[in-house]
């Protein structure tokens, strides 16, 4: 069954879906996935602008278009997965948070170059949770630096464990966005019906290179 958000899915002219281990890579009626562009996610803040059909965008961790036809993706396996778009679809976009990205504020860094955030929704993918998230007392005390405009509980929720899709929320509203859906899936946990995992995790098989892509398009006409 297909991965999409309430939220993007009112936004006419645009489609989305997350994959999962099923469907790792996702297929609509809209994505036309040979006009796909190449990139390389590096855990950095760069946002690239897409503006033709297999371009180049080099090492980037966020995309822009205006253009219809083009698909943005994102390859996660645990990062956080954000795809955005203006509420009169005219522009979408995407962001692979990992705890470097959302440490050096990715989503804030995206929102410099479309300058309106209250035109905008977002949908924020399957990623790791909070409660299964286990990181260092450094890297925790680094976030509690960085966004001591936050409460920290939002997005510290046990001792040593820190949740992303939770700290991305905040700062989503925080910068103006009015509308964020936050699926609350867990790539770590959460399991099928039969029992078997649902999504690729790197924290639960760090020897298989398995990723899941998150997409959006805007519809040719």
């Amino acid at each position: 069954m297909s991965i999409q958000s309430a939220v993007l899915g009112r936004i006419a002219k645009v489609q989305h879906f997350f994959g999962d281990l099923k469907h790792p890579i996702p297929v609509g009626n809209e994505i036309n996935w040979n006009h796909a562009p190449t990139w390389k996610q590096v855990h950095g803040i760069e946002i690239a602008q897409l503006t033709q059909k297999n371009q180049d965008l080099g090492e980037c961790d966020a995309m822009i278009t205006c253009s219809p036809g083009l698909p943005l993706a994102i390859r996660t396996a645990d990062c956080v997965p954000i795809l955005l778009a203006r509420k009169d679809g005219t522009q979408i976009g995407s962001i692979h948070a990992g705890w470097r990205g959302s440490l050096a504020r990715i989503v804030a860094k995206f929102f410099e170059k479309v300058s309106d955030p209250e035109n905008w929704v977002a949908a924020i993918g399957p990623a790791i949770s909070g409660n299964a998230y286990e990181v260092d007392e450094d890297l925790i005390l680094k976030f509690q630096r960085e966004f001591s405009e936050h409460s920290a509980e939002m997005y510290l929720p046990k001792p040593r464990r820190l949740d992303l899709a939770a700290l991305n929320h905040l700062e989503l509203t925080r910068l103006g966005v009015t509308e964020v859906d936050q699926l609350g899936l867990c790539t770590l946990t959460t399991k099928q019906s039969d029992g078997a995992f649902r999504f690729a995790s790197y924290r639960r098989e760090p020897s298989i290179q398995l990723r899941q892509y998150s997409v959006i398009t805007m519809v040719a006409t």
